[in-house]
């Protein structure tokens, strides 16, 4: 088909407008000529400046697939459009959940779950649409992350709770639930997070995050499971904290 001509060696990502060749007529994308030294990857002359008119204008009749079509993506797309596409494709790469963690993992929603209970075995996975959340605390840390895979409803579910040392003697606890999966269809469900213990009751409720979205975001708005518990009333319960999460499917 036409879309393989314009196919970067390097990337096999699509070259787009304004298109470069090499003296031998070979095409790199603008990315990944930045990264060759400017030489052609394919016969190692050099790439000035040389427009390729014919492939610019064929470019602009066309449609291309998504980068990100072998993790899922259906869309096709003219030149234009594609690269503002693929920055907030949902198909698009995402780290490892463990962002202040030293794991360089990157991969697609759907090995999400896969890396999570296999590279870091203090994530637990819990089946039921409405589980209980187990917490040990260290008291003396600042910082503590704590994530749990719920699967329900033949989908999954991740929980994030965290906890700052906010004061002298005073911990700072707060929960979102992400929905790990690339089709969109978060707004399909809506979770319940309940506390009941040392420094009171508390709940919230809401529609999963989706992979892209940012706890860190929704925390900072107030949009989670918020509680606040002294060192004493821990201490008192040996450091174990427990949560209830309820999850509903809206359709």
């Amino acid at each position: 088909e036409l879309e393989s001509l314009f196919e970067c060696p390097v990337c096999s990502d699509s070259v787009l407008p304004p298109i470069i060749q090499c003296a031998r007529g070979h095409l790199v994308c603008s990315e990944c000529l930045r990264m060759v030294d400017g030489k052609c990857p394919t016969c190692r002359e050099p790439v000035g400046h040389i427009r390729n008119l014919a492939m610019e204008n064929l470019a602009k009749q066309i449609v291309f697939s998504c980068k990100f079509k072998p993790a899922g993506c259906p869309c096709m797309l003219p030149a234009e459009d594609k690269k503002i596409h693929q920055q907030s494709c949902v198909f698009r790469p995402i780290h490892c959940p463990y962002r202040n963690m030293p794991c360089r993992w990157e991969g697609s929603v759907d090995e999400v779950t896969a890396h999570l209970l296999g590279s870091h075995d203090h994530v637990t996975a819990l089946e039921g649409n409405e589980v209980i959340l187990r917490a040990k605390c260290d008291y003396g840390a600042a910082t503590a992350q704590w994530k749990w895979i719920q699967l329900c409803f033949r989908h999954t579910f991740m929980i994030t709770l965290r906890k700052t040392l906010i004061a002298q003697g005073l911990h700072y606890f707060c929960g979102v639930v992400q929905s790990v999966d690339a089709k969109g269809t978060a707004n399909d469900f809506a979770y319940h997070l309940d506390y009941r213990g040392p420094g009171g009751v508390s709940c919230y409720e809401g529609m999963p995050l989706g992979m892209h979205d940012s706890p860190e975001v929704a925390m900072e708005n107030g949009d989670c499971l918020e509680f606040e518990v002294t060192t004493g009333q821990l201490q008192r319960q040996g450091g174990l904290m427990f949560i209830k999460s309820i999850v509903t499917h809206l359709v």
